[in-house]
């Protein structure tokens, strides 16, 4: 399940010193929570995680497919964003599906780039 991600919240969560999230034994072995997930190689990793996945595009209409064509640059933008403070998550893509009962279960789609840093934060996470 994705979550949509306030922009405000991961900006309050990047000043936060790492004394109100990390346990006594983390402190001092763990990196930040916000380098482990802002990290190249942690959105790489995600990236891969959610090709795996093989889903849709999310309401900005970009595929998987499109986003690996420059994937490099890509999650180079997505971090620069990330870092920035200028990083804001993209519209759901909204799709109906029939339930076995009469009726429709509506799902909500992040972009791509959503499920990146969503994937990134919950790799970081079970790190830990």
């Amino acid at each position: 399940m994705f979550l949509k991600i306030n922009p405000l919240l991961i900006s309050v969560l990047r000043r936060l010193p790492s004394d109100l999230y990390l346990s006594d034994d983390m402190r001092d072995s763990k990196p930040d929570l916000w380098v482990s997930v802002t990290s190249h190689e942690a959105l790489q990793q995600a990236w891969y995680k959610v090709l795996a996945n093989e889903g849709c595009a999310g309401g900005d209409g970009v595929t998987l497919q499109e986003f690996q064509g420059n994937m490099f640059a890509n999650v180079v933008q997505l971090r620069a964003e990330l870092l920035g403070g200028t990083y804001r998550s993209g519209p759901f893509r909204k799709l109906s599906v029939p339930k076995k009962k009469p009726g429709y279960r509506i799902l909500t789609i992040p972009s791509v780039r959503d499920r990146i840093v969503h994937t990134s934060i919950a790799n970081a996470h079970r790190a830990r």
